[in-house]
């Protein structure tokens, strides 16, 4: 079985018609998935087709106003295709198929549900989790308790 590859993706200030169907669409595996092409620059070149995508609904704005919805996580997507920039700086398209969406916001703050142990690099660290299954895969929120900082695996 061919390991799967996982990236994240923030839907931002030029994505608000993909963050309001995303909102509107239901919870769950979706009977109908819908796809999304996401314009961005920078990206790396280690994902592609079939990766694993979880999407970040972000800020329409820059400024630190409220949006129209709440920020985190939200849904999950597959990689159907990359169109990259000749050069890294240029606008690459990614286009993600959506399959599922979360019923509740996984976000920072998350309300804490399952207690775990954490390894990492050799220190323990006291963390708590949520999990989400979708059938294929285990999604896991981790959030330190001593920061905001989180870990997907």
């Amino acid at each position: 079985m061919a390991p799967f590859n996982f990236i994240t993706v923030r839907l931002g200030k030029d994505s608000i018609p993909d963050i309001q169907k995303i909102c509107v669409s239901g919870e769950g595996a979706l009977d109908n998935p819908f796809t999304i092409n996401v314009k961005c620059t920078q990206i790396p070149d280690n994902y592609g087709f079939n990766d694993y995508a979880f999407l970040w609904l972000g800020s329409d704005n820059n400024k630190g106003m409220p949006t129209q919805w709440k920020q985190g996580f939200k849904a999950i997507g597959r990689v159907k295709g990359v169109t990259r920039g000749t050069n890294y700086n240029d606008t690459s398209i990614t286009n993600i198929e959506i399959v599922y969406i979360f019923a509740d916001l996984v976000s920072f703050l998350t309300a804490i549900t399952i207690p775990v142990l954490y390894l990492h690099k050799g220190c323990t660290v006291s963390v708590y989790a949520k999990a989400f299954c979708t059938g294929d895969i285990l999604i896991c929120t981790v959030i330190k308790l001593n920061s905001y900082a989180y870990k997907l695996f």
